[in-house]
């Protein structure tokens, strides 16, 4: 008799069916009559019998079952607190990233993480930001690095905590030699370089799809504008379509986080634009009422630290 045996008895009293028992244990029902009959012979004793159109215990299988069902109680127990007490020793941090934030941030925290904290696993799930909110309102994940809800074109989310790590700003990305960057004028409120849209009507943009941030953006800033760009390509990795811009295939909508952290094969500048910057905040966001550990905190924090050096002078 083992824990397998004692699973067997008390589902097929559940369902005094073999085959809808064998279902629900995910073994065929042979393999179940064979294993119920093997028991019976060790027991000396019938477990079951056949009544109208159900299998239904004896009065021996009745107390077999209500010890079984108490020994199989006091191991869901004992594997829940040994679980709890493994964890507590040996915790997993599950944390979520963008794609792109990914490629920075694992290589500017993980090691320093891992040091700090050697007992802890870094279990790291990488998502656009609408997927990633979801895995944290299911309890996947401890919290995650994204767009923080609130932020233009995302709604207000009251069952999230936010923990803010960086402000993003839209801009368009040009290489240093294009003819928008020599008309460009700095203009109050604006970091960078500033011109009206209208002016890149003409360009190819390259753009990213509606379910990722910088696609959502693109749709509501070109409906402001009042008008749509002539030529679109959609290019669903932000990466490639910076590649795509230095290549000279067009200019593209992305973040001012964007162009510090990716690689670029020629130097991208950043141009403003519009009647006032299109901003959003990067934030970690953990369901409300959770109290994040040492840990957590202590990675968000370096996390943090990893993006103030970038904008610094934006």
């Amino acid at each position: 008799m083992d824990f397998k045996d004692l699973t067997y008895v008390v589902t097929l009293a559940k369902y005094q069916n073999y085959t809808n028992a064998a279902k629900n244990l995910y073994i065929t029902q042979p393999a179940l009559t064979k294993a119920i009959k093997k028991l019976e012979t060790e027991m000396g004793e019938p477990l079951f019998i056949r009544k109208e159109n159900s299998t239904v215990p004896t009065e021996f299988g009745l107390k077999y079952i209500q010890y079984a069902q108490s020994i199989l109680n006091l191991k869901s127990s004992m594997d829940e607190e040994l679980g709890a007490l493994h964890a507590k020793k040996y915790p997993i941090l599950k944390i979520g990233i963008t794609h792109v934030s990914g490629r920075f941030l694992l290589s500017q925290t993980t090691i320093a993480f891992q040091r700090k904290y050697p007992h802890v696993q870094l279990s790291i799930s990488e998502n656009i930001t609408s997927s990633l909110y979801d895995m944290v309102e299911k309890g996947e994940l401890d919290f995650a690095v994204c767009i923080r809800p609130g932020s233009p074109f995302y709604a207000p989310r009251e069952d999230f905590d936010y923990m803010d790590v960086v402000t993003n700003e839209m801009v368009l990305a040009v290489p240093r030699s294009h003819p928008l960057l020599a008309m460009a004028v700095n203009k109050p409120g604006f970091h960078y370089p500033w011109i009206p849209l209208e002016w890149a009507k003409e360009e190819k943009f390259l753009l990213q799809p509606e379910d990722q941030f910088t696609g959502k953006a693109a749709k509501y800033i070109f409906r402001e504008a009042g008008f749509w760009p002539k030529s679109v390509s959609i290019i669903n990795n932000v990466h490639s379509a910076i590649d795509l811009v230095c290549a000279g295939c067009g200019i593209a909508l992305v973040t001012n986080l964007h162009l510090k952290i990716l690689e670029q094969k020629v130097t991208l500048i950043p141009l403003s634009f519009g009647r006032e910057p299109i901003c959003s905040k990067s934030a970690a966001m953990f369901k409300k009422g959770n109290i994040l550990p040492d840990y957590a905190l202590d990675y968000i924090e370096m996390v943090r630290d990893a993006h103030r050096p970038l904008l610094m002078g934006h």
